[in-house]
């Protein structure tokens, strides 16, 4: 199961948190970054299982995550 995650960092530190999340969940991959800081990445397995395994060991670059199940092009 993949489920689209939302995640922020310090823009210097965005590949570091990246590492976090992807040691947190193997196989996550990164689908894009949106902003500066701002990434969205598919992650392998579920939500809990994640947030889990980021409880027992904090991260230390990643700032925030979130689930994104739905995604709403947006045109400017």
């Amino acid at each position: 199961m993949k489920i689209p995650i939302l995640f922020t960092a310090q823009p210097t530190a965005a590949t570091l948190a990246l590492h976090e999340l992807q040691n947190a969940l193997p196989g996550t991959r990164m689908e894009r970054w949106i902003t500066p800081g701002v990434g969205l990445a598919q992650a392998s397995g579920d939500w809990r299982t994640l947030a889990g395994t980021l409880l027992q060991n904090p991260p230390i670059f990643l700032r925030h995550l979130c689930p994104a199940p739905i995604h709403i092009p947006l045109e400017l």
